[in-house]
């Protein structure tokens, strides 16, 4: 899946070693990930695809490759239901 969201334009990222914190300045709301979450973000923001992502994943965590996949699906997933993502799968080219 070639699929590429982007950050919605009201949010404040803050990343840490442990991992990021986001802040929607819409709603006031924040949101915490893990190592893990802030990789999945950072590739996200240089426009990397989903698919590139999860390959990094498994050779950075030392996990296979589907249970990457799952794993970043599911991240990527949570920030669409928490409004931090602009576009779907769908909305791609």
């Amino acid at each position: 899946m070639d699929y590429r969201p982007k950050a919605k334009s009201e949010l404040w990222v803050s990343e840490h070693p442990d991992g990021l914190v986001m802040l929607d300045s819409d709603t006031g709301r924040v949101f915490v990930s893990n190592e893990t979450g802030a990789l999945i973000w950072k590739r996200l923001s240089e426009g990397l695809s989903i698919d590139a992502i999860a390959a990094e994943i498994a050779q950075t965590f030392n996990v296979e490759p589907d249970q990457a996949m799952q794993d970043a699906q599911k991240f990527v997933a949570e920030l669409q239901h928490q409004g931090l993502l602009v576009g779907r799968p769908d909305d791609q080219v």
